[in-house]
């Protein structure tokens, strides 16, 4: 049984260049200035950092996008940008990536989000936030669904990713209610956000993507005394969804509404080099796994390798298939499917 797990998770991975999936969400620019640090500035009571480079990657939305490309899959995806050199970035990033295709609706009064860390070697020292939190306006929302409604037809599934920048407003969570309710047969993955849970509606998903602590503020309890199983469940209750809650190095805990069970999915531990990006790659894996036919369970464990090898790279980052074939042949990650099936 074990080998018919690890099995069936190597021919999901081989799947992956044939899958389509559409994507919608927070589009960011990530730009990382890494340099070292001389002096104290003399001018003021702060860092002096050397020759900092530049290195750009897509965020957000458009992180999930780049990962499902480089995992060989075909992606359609649409955001809001604005009219500047940072969406002219992100679309270079994005239409140079195979499988990937740009469907970005354009909004001159508004700017693309930028997110820019700075880092001494390897140690953030300082970010700077560029992006508006406004809703999108009502002509944009259109633009976003037209686009959504046009891409579907040839995909079964959706992911939503919500960085609360505005793309992901009530009238958006109407329309995902309406298109569940239409297309019985769509899987619409859903990574939310806290501060935005007030436009959340039951229906708007089938799978919900939260992390722990997203998941505790969404239910209201204490993270640190609340209990995985009592969460998962009462949030498959609240918005009649499946549940996959990351837990970090602990796995990810599943609650499949469609068996009422609740499952822990282990996963290898690894030393977090930066964890930023893990949660997109997390979810990029799982759409391409739901795509090529997998269950929940083994979209979770996929899930996890594939963020497993992520938090060990520097910055947003991306997972290959062949990464992640790779890391199935870790004697560890073995036994940790072997011990999981026999006792499942």
């Amino acid at each position: 049984m074990a080998n018919n797990l690890l099995e069936r998770l190597q021919s999901l991975v081989a799947a992956f260049p044939n899958k389509s999936v559409v994507g919608l969400g927070d589009l960011i620019l990530d730009q990382y200035r890494r340099g070292d640090i001389i002096s104290i500035n003399p001018e003021a009571p702060t860092l002096d950092l050397l020759n900092p480079d530049l290195k750009e990657t897509p965020g957000g939305a458009a992180n999930v996008a780049w990962n499902i490309g480089h995992m060989g899959g075909n992606v359609k995806i649409t955001g809001v940008v604005g009219k500047d050199k940072e969406a002219e970035s992100l679309r270079k990033l994005l239409s140079d990536q195979n499988g990937v295709e740009f469907l970005a609706v354009e909004d001159s009064s508004r700017p693309t989000t930028l997110k820019l860390r700075f880092y001494h070697v390897q140690y953030q020292v300082l970010r700077i936030s560029q992006e508006s939190r406004e809703s999108i306006a009502p002509e944009i929302s259109e633009q976003c669904k037209k686009e959504i409604a046009e891409a579907i037809k040839e995909s079964r599934v959706l992911f939503v990713e919500d960085y609360g920048k505005g793309v992901v407003g009530e009238n958006i969570v109407d329309f995902l209610v309406e298109l569940l309710a239409n297309n019985p047969d769509l899987e619409i993955l859903f990574d939310p956000k806290i501060g935005n849970e007030a436009v959340y509606k039951k229906g708007m998903c089938t799978v919900l993507k939260p992390n722990w602590k997203e998941a505790c503020h969404l239910v209201g309890v204490d993270y640190t005394k609340a209990d995985p199983e009592n969460v998962v469940r009462k949030l498959g209750e609240s918005f009649a969804t499946s549940v996959a809650m990351t837990m970090g190095p602990k796995g990810m805990f599943v609650f499949d509404r469609k068996t009422g069970k609740t499952t822990l999915v282990p996963t290898r531990a690894h030393e977090a080099f930066d964890i930023a990006g893990a949660g997109d790659t997390a979810i990029a894996v799982m759409s391409l796994s739901l795509a090529a036919g997998g269950s929940l369970i083994e979209a979770a464990h996929l899930a996890n390798i594939a963020s497993g090898i992520v938090i060990q790279k520097f910055g947003t980052a991306y997972a290959t298939s062949e990464e992640i074939s790779h890391e199935m042949t870790h004697d560890e990650t073995q036994e940790i499917l072997r011990k999981f099936a026999e006792k499942n």
